[in-house]
């Protein structure tokens, strides 16, 4: 590049030559900096959510052995057992997750310029933004609830 330059034109100073390839990148570094920080972020919290989910469902499972083996042993079936620990962690996720949503549109609304051929309310980034949440739930609820279908009725009324 520097002899095609000199070629024509010997008093241009020539000290740099970057492709445009090279130019984009450059230009892009910061956004991209900030979307692996942020996606960082995201991931921590959701797993850091995830993780308090399943905590207080556990415990919350851990302290209420006794009246899940007295529905137990009254007839009501595992799947209905799973079922109610679920609903009872899912409650909170789903109110979570329509805050978060209502919260993100906001909140994306500033962030424009951060936002790289997307718009603000863009409804494939939400679905799958909703899917990812709601399926963490799930399996964060979905252990304890297994676990607690699998107590033993006569175990837990005698330890009591």
């Amino acid at each position: 590049m520097r002899s095609a330059i000199r070629s024509i034109d010997r008093e241009v100073p020539v000290s740099e030559v970057v492709t445009g390839e090279g130019l984009i990148a450059e230009e892009l570094t910061q956004p991209r900096f900030y979307l692996v920080l942020l996606t960082g972020f995201a991931t921590f919290a959701l797993a850091l959510a995830a993780l308090g989910l399943y905590g207080a469902l556990a415990y919350g499972v851990r302290q209420r052995t006794r009246e899940i083996s007295v529905r137990i042993a009254l007839g009501a079936s595992l799947s209905d057992v799973r079922a109610l620990v679920v609903r009872q962690g899912l409650a909170p996720a789903g109110i979570g997750l329509g805050v978060g949503l209502v919260l993100s549109v906001a909140v994306t609304r500033v962030m424009r310029s951060l936002l790289y051929e997307t718009g603000p309310a863009n409804p494939m980034t939400i679905a799958a933004v909703v899917l990812v949440v709601a399926g963490t739930a799930l399996l964060a609820t979905y252990l304890p609830a297994r676990r607690a279908a699998r107590v033993d009725p006569i175990e837990a009324l005698r330890a009591e």
